[in-house]
C-alpha cells in the first residue's frame, strides 16, 4: 500500500512539474536585450537606427526583436536580438544576442588587408548571429608554421584592440592542392577557440595567444601527419611516431593485417581508417612488399594483372568531369577520381576519394586484407 502510495505522489509532482515548466515562458524585447547589450558593453556609445519586435515569432534562430544601431566612435552598423532557442511544449525562450563584436572585427579588418589576405572569414550562424570563425589552409609544416606565426600576429592585433573577441580558428589541411587536386579539403579541421573566457587569468592576453597557439600548431601537425601516413602523401617532414603514439586518434585510424598465400604481413608505418577501406597509393606499398609479380609503375602510377586476369590502373591523374548530379556516383557533383580496368573506367568506393574496400581488393588481388586496432 504504502508502494502504491509513493508512486501516485510521484506521479502527481511529475504532472505538476510539467504543467509549471509548460507556462515557463522565457521572454525577451527589445528593452529589455538593449539593457543586457549596455551591460556587456557598458563604453560602447552608439545610436539606435531601427528597432522592430515580432513578438510571435516562431522559427527557431528567429528574432523576437532587433535593434540596429550605429557605432559613434568607429561608424559601424551592429544588431542587438531577442533570438528564439527554445519552442516546445515546456515554453518559449528567447536569449539576447548581438554581432557587435563581429561587426567590430569586420571593422578591424577593413585596415588590414594584406595581414588577412590568407584568411576566410565566417560571421553568424543560427542562435548565434555574432558567431566569428577564422579559416586557413596549409599543404605541409612549413606552411603550417608561416600561417600559424600569422594567426598568432593577427590575434594579438586584435585582442590588443577588443578583449572581449571570441574567435574560431580553424585549421584545412588542405588535401586538395597537396594530394594533386583530388581529395576533399579536411572535413574534420583542427580547433581552436580563442576567448578571454577560456584564457587562464593569472597571465596576460598575449602569453595566453601564445600558448594556445603551440598547442593548436602541435594538434594541427599530428592531423597533418595522421593524413598524409593514411593517403601515403610524397613528404617525409614528420615523424612517424606523431602517428603510431597519439592515443587520442586511435579511434579514428587503425592498421591493417595481409593475408597472402597463407602468411600474415603487418607493417607499423602503414594505416588505414576505422572501416575498411585502403588508399589506393597504400595498395601499392603492400604489392610491393609482398612481392607481387606483375606490378609496374609508382605509387602515384602503377598497374597489375588481378587475380581475373584483368589489367589493373591507377593514376593520380584519373579525375573525372564533375558527373551528372543523378549519377550514384555523382559526390554532389563533385570531381569523381576513379580507376581502369582492362581500359574501363571504374569509380573508387566514394567517388571524391582513391579508397577501396577490403572485399573489393580480395576480389582484385585475391589477399585477403582486415583491420588490426591499435594494441592488439
Amino acid at each position: 500500500m504504502q508502494y502504491k502510495l509513493n508512486n501516485k505522489i510521484k506521479l502527481l509532482l511529475i504532472l505538476i512539474s510539467m504543467l509549471l515548466l509548460s507556462s515557463c515562458d522565457v521572454k525577451k524585447n527589445a528593452a529589455d536585450v538593449e539593457k543586457e547589450f549596455q551591460r556587456e558593453f557598458p563604453n560602447v556609445r552608439y545610436e539606435v537606427l531601427e528597432k522592430s519586435e515580432n513578438e510571435n515569432e516562431g522559427k527557431l534562430g528567429g528574432y523576437a526583436a532587433q535593434i540596429k544601431a550605429k557605432d559613434l566612435d568607429d561608424d559601424f552598423t551592429f544588431n542587438i536580438y531577442s533570438v528564439l532557442v527554445g519552442n516546445t511544449g515546456f515554453g518559449i525562450v528567447q536569449e539576447y544576442k548581438t554581432d557587435y563584436l563581429a561587426e567590430e572585427l569586420k571593422f578591424i579588418n577593413s585596415n588590414l588587408e594584406d595581414k588577412i589576405k590568407d584568411f576566410e572569414f565566417e560571421f553568424g550562424k543560427k542562435y548565434n548571429p555574432g558567431a566569428i570563425n577564422l579559416y586557413f589552409n596549409y599543404i605541409d609544416k612549413i606552411t603550417l608554421d608561416k600561417k600559424m606565426q600569422e594567426v598568432e600576429d593577427y590575434l594579438l592585433y586584435v585582442f590588443n584592440l577588443e578583449n572581449k573577441l571570441v574567435i574560431e580558428v580553424n585549421a584545412n589541411f588542405d588535401l586538395e592542392n597537396a594530394d594533386n587536386g583530388l581529395e576533399r579539403k579536411d572535413p574534420h579541421p583542427t580547433i581552436v577557440t580563442f576567448s578571454q573566457k577560456e584564457f587562464e587569468k593569472n597571465i596576460t592576453i598575449e602569453d595566453n595567444i601564445k600558448n594556445k597557439i603551440d598547442i593548436f600548431k602541435e594538434a594541427a601537425f599530428i592531423n597533418y601527419a595522421i593524413n598524409s601516413r593514411l593517403f601515403l602523401l610524397p613528404n617525409n617532414d614528420y615523424p612517424l611516431s606523431l602517428v603510431t603514439d597519439n592515443a587520442k586518434y586511435k579511434g579514428f585510424i587503425s592498421r591493417f593485417s595481409v593475408k597472402v598465400d597463407g602468411e600474415n604481413y603487418q607493417w607499423e608505418d602503414l594505416i588505414t581508417t576505422n572501416v575498411e577501406v585502403l588508399h589506393y597509393r597504400v595498395l601499392y606499398e603492400v604489392l610491393k612488399r609482398t612481392e607481387y609479380e606483375s606490378l609496374e609503375g609508382t605509387a602515384t602510377s602503377y598497374s597489375f594483372i588481378g587475380k581475373d586476369n584483368k589489367k589493373y590502373e591507377f593514376s593520380d591523374k584519373f579525375i573525372d568531369e564533375i558527373l551528372d548530379k543523378n549519377s550514384i556516383n555523382s559526390g554532389d557533383e563533385k570531381l569523381s577520381t576513379y580507376y581502369l580496368v582492362d581500359g574501363e573506367v571504374n569509380y573508387f568506393t566514394l567517388s571524391y576519394t582513391r579508397y577501396l574496400t577490403f572485399e573489393k581488393l580480395k576480389e582484385i588481388t585475391g589477399y585477403e586484407f582486415s583491420r588490426v586496432k591499435y594494441g592488439e
